[in-house]
């Protein structure tokens, strides 16, 4: 099965949510498939050695098996995804694509609809076309609770209603169910109940999970720094030895840090622990200033990446979390993966984001106060350590694991391309059908290749040599599209191993 991914991120470093999990979800993809090809499109800016850095290198072996498109992009964030350009046309039309693909995999929401009408699925209606199925990767869509909550990151309206309009063109994959009833609750505005009925039936929920490799290790790290306090001299500090309070996020108004850390404050004057702030917001930025100014006692680390978020997650215990708006929570899933404990104010994303028996949300911040203050008073050990750490972690683990969507997402990718192959199944039967299958027939028997694959290129030089038109089969510009010619192949009983982006065919039963 070949990918193609279209990415909205333009920053390509561990600070933009849309590659750290994108790539990790694409790894747990190609591990659980071992035949499958992902197609990566990028800005053309992006430098070779960045993407190997930060997106190839954790994948080990699997990175063979992604190849990088770069496409010109003028504009970045959310934005990016509206763009569209003659790269991104050669990229997707079937009559120029350097490299076939079985399935679109997007969070450019907004090209959907373009996609689905003008480009590879209904490109000059051409009978020699195939039906290529889209997958909206629904990351972070817009919604009008989320344009009220959070008015800075939209451009009003327009992203709404152009996101939104996108599931009715593709199955779409929600990464959580607040999002996706925020989403039907916004589509309600615009469309009839009928068009609800079809979105929410071509929909399913896969949460995006975390990284639980990864976050298993700052919990081990967390132990460790426990049991080192519990065997300190008495002579050291509370500061030095005992737990401390921890924010990590940006500092942006859909956060509420001026909510918080005024709570932080007033729980560090009960208990004397210290406090530990992780923000990737650069050093000039103004919600820094104000934070250094305001808390200069805090241990404030600015311009934080991916890495150094999970060294200072090491150092935290207890957080407070007063976020207006998520459409996930990544972060703070990730810190309770990591065995801290948070304090909530109840809010519609959390609602459903937190297990029903997790008791550390309330209304008054008075009350989140002294919640956290007995949080770090029976910290590390006590009863309130010891019953809700294992179940927290449990259940982020069995919910919100990141592994666990890789393989899922992957199957629904490999069952979109197979009920595609049963659609197309007379395309094997065709003239063209008949005559690509008779020539990898005799290309395998000639060639003596028995089960080792046959170059696509060698498969339409020997159609040409059988037509009796001399025709150049598979050249790009060609309305008989490679990408037909690979249906017919795969749906008489061949299939591509998808080992790299060279196309080669085996027999399905090899």
């Amino acid at each position: 099965m070949r990918v193609l991914y279209l990415n909205r991120a333009d920053e390509f470093r561990d600070r933009s949510s849309l590659v750290i999990i994108a790539k990790s979800v694409i790894r747990h993809m190609l591990e659980s498939d071992p035949e499958m090809f992902v197609t990566w499109v990028v800005p053309r800016g992006v430098k070779d050695e960045v993407l190997h850095e930060y997106v190839l290198a954790p994948m080990g072996e699997n990175a063979r098996r992604i190849r990088f498109e770069k496409i010109a992009a003028g504009l970045s964030g959310r934005t990016l995804g509206y763009l569209f350009n003659e790269d991104l046309w050669y990229a997707l039309t079937q009559t120029k694509t350097p490299v076939p693909y079985d399935v679109v995999l997007t969070n450019q929401l907004a090209l959907t609809p373009i996609y689905s009408f003008v480009l590879a699925n209904r490109y000059q209606s051409n009978r020699h076309q195939v039906d290529v199925p889209i997958v909206n990767w629904q990351m972070w869509t817009a919604t009008t609770q989320q344009l009220r909550e959070v008015p800075e990151y939209y451009a009003g309206e327009a992203d709404v209603v152009a996101e939104s309009m996108s599931s009715l063109f593709a199955t779409n994959v929600w990464e959580s169910d607040v999002l996706r009833q925020a989403h039907m609750d916004t589509m309600k505005q615009y469309v009839q109940p009928s068009v609800l009925r079809k979105v929410e039936a071509q929909s399913v929920t896969i949460a995006n999970g975390v990284d639980w490799p990864s976050l298993d290790d700052v919990f081990r790290r967390r132990k460790l720094r426990a049991i080192a306090s519990e065997t300190a001299p008495r002579s050291r500090t509370y500061v030095e030895q005992g737990p401390r309070l921890f924010w990590g996020g940006r500092l942006a108004n859909q956060k509420k840090p001026r909510v918080t850390f005024p709570l932080m404050e007033r729980v560090q004057a009960v208990t004397g622990c210290e406090v530990v702030v992780s923000t990737n917001r650069p050093e000039s930025d103004p919600d820094v200033r104000w934070a250094r100014h305001t808390f200069p006692r805090w241990a404030l680390h600015t311009g934080v990446d991916r890495t150094a978020f999970f060294g200072l997650m090491g150092q935290g215990d207890v957080f407070l979390c007063d976020s207006a708006s998520e459409s996930y929570g990544v972060a703070w899933l990730e810190m309770l993966a990591t065995g801290m404990l948070g304090v909530f104010a109840p809010a519609w994303w959390n609602k459903t984001l937190l297990p029903d028996w997790y008791p550390f949300v309330h209304g008054d911040p008075e009350y989140r106060v002294q919640m956290a203050v007995a949080l770090l008073n029976d910290w590390p050990n006590g009863p309130l350590w010891s019953k809700y750490v294992p179940m927290v972690r449990e259940w982020v683990w069995q919910e919100h694991n990141e592994e666990r969507c890789g393989y899922r997402l992957g199957r629904l990718l490999r069952s979109q391309k197979t009920a595609a192959l049963a659609e197309d199944e007379a395309k094997g039967r065709s003239s063209v059908g008949q005559l690509v299958l008779e020539a990898a027939t005799i290309e395998r028997e000639e060639r003596m290749l028995g089960d080792r694959p046959i170059p696509e290129e060698a498969i339409y030089d020997r159609m040409r040599d059988l037509s009796e038109s001399k025709r150049e089969w598979g050249k790009s510009g060609d309305m008989v599209t490679r990408m037909f010619l690979r249906r017919c192949l795969e749906t008489s009983g061949w299939r591509d191993v998808c080992q790299s982006d060279r196309v080669e065919f085996v027999r399905g039963d090899a």
